[in-house]
């Protein structure tokens, strides 16, 4: 459930940049003439809608991908808890059910930790094998830190390793950033091209 949640947020949110983006470029391109929907063709109107979900498709697709690149390759997002846990045995290793497999979620099955972390499951997120011996650590993100990074408020266990990795919290935002204004173009494009008569390969439709 929380998942589909997390999903849903994130739908949200890229459809208000998505929307945001468009109003952008209707002050920065040159203005189209008037034209209402009702006297468009239809085959403008089918062009449009096709643009648009394949553009909303595309948005998620490479919005997922660039958080799970963030995670497997990229420093953790927040705050790290007041104590670590040793790594004793590994369990299984799922990959999100609608990522792209870059990023993982490892269950450990026996930790060492002269701190109880509390109920519940230590499940770390990782790109690589997680090895017996390794420390992990719970993080967390807050306030306009984890909205502004496309983060999660709630505590994600990290290795303790992760820390020095390369500092990755802005490339969601400037993935979403820069797949809006490409896929606006193309829309508009595609668009453009319906109206004038023309298909993608330059040619006269009838």
């Amino acid at each position: 459930m929380t998942a589909l949640v997390n999903l849903g947020a994130v739908l949200v949110f890229a459809l208000l940049v998505f929307a945001a983006v468009g109003a952008a470029f209707r002050f920065v391109l040159p203005a189209e003439p008037h034209q209402g929907r009702e006297a468009e063709p239809r085959r403008v109107r089918w062009r449009r809608m096709a643009a648009d979900i394949v553009g909303v498709v595309a948005l998620l697709a490479l919005l997922d991908a660039a958080l799970e690149v963030r995670a497997a390759f990229g420093s953790p997002l927040g705050d790290r808890d007041g104590f670590t846990v040793e790594v004793v045995e590994v369990g299984e290793c799922e990959r999100a059910p609608l990522g792209f497999g870059i990023a993982r979620r490892c269950a450990l099955t026996a930790y060492r930790s002269d701190s109880p972390p509390g109920a519940g499951s230590i499940e770390v997120v990782t790109g690589g094998p997680l090895r017996p011996g390794e420390l992990v650590a719970r993080y967390s993100s807050s306030g306009w830190t984890a909205w502004l990074f496309l983060g999660s408020s709630e505590p994600r266990w990290f290795p303790v390793s992760a820390e020095d990795r390369p500092n990755l919290d802005g490339v969601p935002v400037a993935v979403l950033v820069g797949a809006s204004l490409g896929i606006g173009a193309l829309r508009r494009m595609a668009v453009g091209r319906a109206r004038n008569g023309r298909d993608p390969a330059g040619g006269l439709s009838r």
